[in-house]
């Protein structure tokens, strides 16, 4: 949902609290139906989920504004830990670290399990599949913070490529790719 979201959700804290606001003013506002209510709190909830995990915060005050919107969540700090070190990594002005990089070298982790294997359990494969393509969605739809983030997304293609055959250069890249290090799969 919050891959919806951030779609058509305000980029900027201010008008993602405005957003959240006005969601949960309707929300609190509510005297209809248990579907209705439900139906609000589902988008009331993802508004905030947004607001808390996806935009960073401009100031210490928007910051102390998350942290009591967390702790009205009742979740614990693994749930917020990432959003509240990238909050405070931007405000302390340091760049964040790319995930990209990490998420394709799992990628290759998984995929080289299923190949390892002779393909006669369907359940494992079917999880290792299903992870694998789930990392790959992942690294292509998040947008990239650095040029490793841009690297891995563009390895992931010349290799997704390579794998099928039919792009001669993406063949050549990858096996290039591949002699540096920067991937470990076979295409």
């Amino acid at each position: 949902m919050i891959d919806i979201l951030a779609q058509m959700a305000p980029s900027t804290w201010a008008d993602a609290f405005a957003d959240y606001q006005a969601k949960r003013a309707v929300f609190d506002g509510d005297q209809d139906t248990d579907a209705e209510t439900d139906r609000l709190c589902d988008i009331t909830f993802a508004a905030q989920d947004y607001l808390l995990t996806e935009v960073r915060t401009p100031d210490v005050a928007a910051f102390a504004t998350k942290i009591d919107l967390m702790k009205g969540r009742d979740l614990g700090p693994d749930e917020w830990f990432d959003a509240l070190l990238a909050d405070v990594r931007h405000l302390a002005g340091r760049p964040q670290a790319d995930p990209h990089m990490d998420w394709l070298a799992e990628r290759d982790t998984v995929w080289s399990e299923y190949n390892s294997y002779s393909n006669d359990d369907d359940e494992r494969d079917g999880r290792l599949s299903s992870a694998g393509r789930a990392l790959e969605s992942k690294i292509l739809e998040v947008s990239a913070t650095t040029r490793d983030g841009i690297l891995a997304k563009a390895l992931l293609i010349v290799g997704v490529a390579a794998n099928d055959g039919t792009d001669e250069a993406a063949v050549k890249v990858f096996a290039e790719a591949k002699a540096m290090g920067l991937v470990e799969w076979e295409a």
